[in-house]
């Protein structure tokens, strides 16, 4: 009878030391949310170290931006991190000991990046303009609190944007003529995933910085024949995606996500030849 009685004591025991673990898991604090950073609040750091840059060198300057991740709630703090980590990778790789690449955030949220153009094209023999001809991104702000803030960041740097997306500029190092040997794990990892992961209504809308519903409506609506049928974005309203490639497509002048940011009065597009 005692070894019964033991027996049954001991599961007991293991029963609710099971049920105290699962408890004590159901209190642990979530992981926390990120908050969502205006456009116009990224802007102002830019302008805010444009200050800081001594006058005769901000014409050298250029940013590189993680806005679009940060505010993206289908981007994992791992996926951001991925990509700082990119950014890290790529300016050691892109490094000479006699002239080396600097790539630095300008706010403590690490949001938005410095890279000096000169430098730049010293290392990767690309100036900033081969990369704004080839940027599917670009836009001028139309919010009333961003543009004063974009047009004098323009202003400063004589450039058609404020700013560059950072993880597409990264893709950009490696998708033509690779600068240098050796690409990086990290910026080949990054390049592959970009590519890779496809379109939905919910991670465009992310993108443009819009809710959901405002995308699907701007695409239903009789209005948006063009966004549906031109720029081939249908698939979104039906519950299926459209391929990074496509998304960043200039077959009609302006890329698709370009033609939806002017539909959804987010931006004007901007194309350099």
């Amino acid at each position: 009878m005692f070894p019964v009685v033991v027996a049954v004591l001991l599961i007991g025991v293991v029963v609710l030391q099971r049920w105290v673990e699962r408890w004590a898991t159901s209190l642990e604090t979530p992981p926390a949310v990120r908050v969502a950073i205006p456009t116009a609040a990224a802007l102002a750091e830019i302008a805010a170290d444009q200050d800081r840059t001594e006058p005769a060198n901000r014409n050298g300057v250029r940013y590189l931006s993680l806005l679009h991740l940060h505010n993206n709630p289908q981007v994992t703090d791992s996926d951001l991190a991925a990509v700082r980590d990119a950014l890290t990778a790529a300016e050691r790789w892109l490094s000479d000991s006699d002239r080396p690449l600097r790539v630095v955030p300008v706010d403590k949220d690490q949001i938005v990046y410095r890279v000096n153009a000169v430098d730049l094209e010293t290392a990767t023999g690309r100036d900033w303009r081969w990369f704004l001809v080839r940027n599917p991104y670009g836009l001028t702000c139309e919010n009333d609190a961003a543009r004063p803030l974009d047009r004098k960041i323009r202003d400063a740097t004589g450039d058609p944007v404020a700013f560059v997306r950072a993880d597409w500029f990264l893709t950009a190092l490696v998708r033509d003529d690779v600068p240098r040997p050796g690409v990086p794990d990290a910026l080949a990892k990054l390049d592959r995933a970009y590519y890779a992961r496809p379109i939905d209504a919910d991670r465009a809308a992310a993108e443009l910085g819009v809710p959901p519903a405002a995308l699907t409506a701007a695409l239903r609506a009789a209005t948006g024949g063009e966004l549906r049928e031109e720029f081939g974005l249908a698939p979104l309203v039906e519950g299926r995606t459209v391929p990074r490639e496509w998304w960043e497509s200039d077959r009609y002048l302006v890329t698709p996500f370009q033609a939806a940011a002017r539909r959804l009065g987010v931006g004007t597009p901007v194309r350099v030849r």
